[in-house]
This record gives C-alpha cells, structure tokens and sequence, in this order.
C-alpha cells in the first residue's frame, strides 16, 4: 500500500479537514502523518482515521509538533538523538516515546527518524553553488569533495555512539508496541546516518525492530554533490529496508512529483521488497494535478503497490 505524507498539506493547515480532504479527493486512503501536526489538528484528525476514512502506515517523528516549536519551524531534528549532550538526547529520546505512543494510537506501522547531525561544515552552500555554475569537474572541487568526506568520517564518531545509544532506549518500547523505527538516510552529509553509520547500526540491531528508511531525495541530492552512489545505498541495504520516501530531485531540488525531476526510479524498483511502505512526501507547491501524474508515473513503474 502506499500513501501520501501530511506535509503535502499541513503547513498550511488550519484544521483536520484541510489535511485530509485534498489527500482522499486524489483518491489515496493512507498517510503519512509527520512532524508538522499540532496536538489539536491531530485530534481533529484521528475520527477520521479511527473511521477508517484514511490509514495512517507511518509516523515521522516528532509527534505532535511540540509546544516549545512554532509550526513554521516544526522539524524531524527538533531534538537531537545523536546529541553529545546528554540533556539534548534524553529530550530527543522522551519526544520519540511519546511519538511511539501516538503511532501506536493510530496504528502505523513505522516511525520515521532523523537521527540529527555532526557540528562539522559540510560545504553545502559553496558545492551547490560551485555546480550551478557548471564546475562538477574542476579539481577544486573535486579536492573539496574529498576533504569533506574524510572529515565526515573524523567528525561522526561521537555522534554515531550517541545515536546507538538513543536507538538502545527505543527498539524495545517500539516491539512492545508493535512498531518499527525506521532510521531514515539524510539530505545533508553532515547528517547522522551516513553510508558508514548505517552500517554500524544494522549490525549493532539485527535481532531488533530497528530498520532502514530510504529517502529518494535525499540520496539523490548526496549522490549529485558528493558522488555517493545512490544504487550503492539502496543495494546494501534492502534487506532491511521497511519504507520508501517517494519524490523527484533535480540537481538540490527534492520534494518535486515524481517524474518531475531526474531520479532513476527503474533503478529504485529493483530494490524496493514487496510489502515496503512507499510514501509519496512532496512539496506544498506540488498541485493536485502533479501529484495525480506523479502516481501515474510511478504505477507504470510498478513502484507503487495497490
């Protein structure tokens, strides 16, 4: 089955209707609830779901957005799980149970996480601008690309032990709830998991319900600035993939409708196991005809399970 996520429209969203309507006139029946829904817009939402109007198959954490975030700042690393600081990490691990809670409330298969960040710069800003001016090949930004990644790897090591210790105090509430944690790979490559982490966490975890989470996007968006293999990604880690976030990238630019963008999503299919999840996550800006086209497109794929 596959399903929208609310961040389609819930940046907008005044109440529960404006979420739901648009995403059961596209004639979709399942979502993706994720961190931009308010306590309040959650209640007006879950009669819905309690009714069986839509199903929710997964929960980004954190859930429901938290009071001390306004919405136009609501975020999946509001609290950092793979924080140092031992206070930071406690209240990344706090908010993910009551995430965990609220999933199992409406019950999802799946949460979502962002695991947080290294403090290192990851060079984001001069590489995108570097190939907007058309110089993927100059060897200083070559040179660039291979000093990040190296200082990636130094800068992760603290971060990543935080990250196992975090995922240590959640697999075990998400199997007694019936839950899956879906580590999610990131956007950025000062972001925690990398290749590397997630390796580490896969063995650390075998025997748990912690799994892979595959960004589209993200490893699209990786692959163009800092030549990481998105087919490598998928491939190493299918095995313990759970779910899919679906959408199109170009260049920087993710969140597009699929087909609107450059993602090679024959490749994805190959690697994607019956029964995974697969959540269309797309931009506000994505219109109502878009997001029909892109289902289209992804069903002539196979991508997309009835």
């Amino acid at each position: 089955m596959f399903a929208v996520s609310t961040c389609w429209k819930s940046s907008a969203a005044k109440c529960g209707d404006d979420i739901i309507k648009p995403i059961i006139e596209v004639g979709v029946r399942a979502i993706e609830i994720e961190y931009r829904i308010t306590e309040n817009i959650f209640r007006q939402m879950l009669p819905a779901l309690k009714r069986g109007e839509l199903i929710a198959l997964s929960v980004h954490n954190f859930l429901p957005l938290s009071g001390e975030y306004p919405r136009g700042h609501a975020n999946g690393d509001a609290f950092l799980l793979s924080s140092p600081e031992k206070e930071e990490r406690e209240l990344a691990v706090k908010y993910t149970l009551r995430t965990l809670e609220y999933a199992h409330e409406v019950g999802a298969r799946v949460v979502v996480l962002h695991m947080g960040a290294t403090d290192m710069d990851d060079g984001f800003g001069r590489l995108k601008e570097a190939y907007k001016k058309g110089r993927p090949d100059d060897s200083t930004v070559r040179d660039s690309v291979r000093s990040l990644t190296i200082e990636r790897k130094k800068a992760g090591k603290k971060h990543l032990d935080s990250a196992l210790f975090s995922l240590d105090k959640l697999w075990r509430p998400a199997e007694r709830l019936g839950l899956k944690l879906g580590v999610e790979n990131r956007y950025y490559l000062k972001e925690v998991p990398n290749f590397y982490d997630l390796g580490v966490i896969f063995e650390r975890f075998k025997e748990s319900t912690v799994a892979y989470w595959h960004d589209v996007g993200h490893a699209a968006v990786q692959e163009f600035l800092y030549g990481i293999g998105h087919e490598r990604l998928l491939s190493q880690f299918a095995q313990m993939l759970v779910g899919i976030h679906l959408h199109d990238a170009e260049n920087t630019r993710d969140h597009r409708a699929p087909g609107k963008g450059r993602i090679d999503f024959e490749m994805v299919r190959k690697y994607i196991p019956k029964g995974a999840i697969r959540v269309l996550e797309l931009a506000p800006d994505v219109s109502e005809g878009e997001l029909k086209e892109g289902m289209s497109f992804l069903s002539e794929i196979g991508l997309l399970e009835p």
